[in-house]
């Protein structure tokens, strides 16, 4: 019976000094990483492009010197040239959507001639020397680094038009609409390709000709197909949240 005893005691003593051992080891809690949400396209960008305008239409109306319309005149078409510029804006991504405005200009320098009414002798030329807009734009994000857009807004122009070296310039407004796919590279550079179309309204082009008094007025507006691709520093990529890390 002593001997059960003891051995007893033993187990008891023995349980609490690894039951003692066990308090005094510290638990190490496991983390468990919460992905916070980012947004990357959100911010402030500026950058640059290039590209080329085609199927330019100077549209005139208007006869030269009192003469009836003739092919001359309404055949300053299909005129066709380089562009580049820069552009800025702002986006604001709101989960896979991105909503902004950018503005941008253009110098180009495209032009078409054609003869006047009175023949070769007096030619016309047709000249586009820039051209602006301030746009909105609205996108899907394909991929968080792949965004797909459409654009549009108000359009701006500088155009010339000669007639036997009587140049007039006008700056003409209208609109411009199309769309595009912009790629971020790194989370601050971005890189697009971008069609757009514009119409720029008519504008009066007076005392080009040198005609006598009274000779009508020439009238005539553009539009155009561009093609352009560029790029864009981003100064803010949005409120990028580290990784939430939460212990139990």
């Amino acid at each position: 019976m002593k001997k059960i005893l003891t051995a007893a005691v033993g187990l008891a003593a023995l349980a609490g000094q690894a039951q003692a051992a066990d308090l005094s080891r510290t638990r190490t809690a496991m983390p468990s990483v919460i992905a916070a949400p980012v947004s990357l396209w959100t911010g402030f960008y500026l950058g640059g492009h290039a590209g080329y305008a085609f199927s330019g239409r100077f549209d005139t109306n208007s006869p030269v010197f009192g003469l009836p319309p003739g092919p001359g005149l309404r055949n300053l078409t299909n005129g066709n040239g380089f562009l580049g510029g820069v552009q800025a804006g702002y986006d604001w991504q709101f989960g896979a959507f991105v909503a902004g405005l950018a503005a941008d200009y253009s110098w180009t320098e495209y032009d078409r001639r054609s003869p006047t009414t009175l023949g070769a002798a007096f030619p016309a030329v047709a000249r586009s020397l820039g051209q602006g807009s301030v746009r909105g734009r609205f996108g899907f994000l394909a991929t968080p680094d792949l965004l797909l857009y459409m654009t549009g807004g108000f359009a701006y122009g500088a155009n010339s038009l000669a007639i036997d070296g009587f140049r007039t310039t006008r700056t003409a407004t209208g609109w411009t609409i199309g769309g595009g796919a912009e790629y971020r590279i790194t989370p601050n550079l971005s890189a697009f390709a971008e069609y757009r179309y514009t119409d720029l309204s008519g504008q009066v082009y007076a005392g080009i000709v040198g005609g006598p008094p009274g000779s009508p007025f020439v009238r005539m507006g553009v539009e155009n197909h561009q093609v352009r691709i560029g790029v864009n520093y981003r100064f803010t990529t949005g409120p990028v949240a580290e990784p939430v890390v939460a212990r139990y």
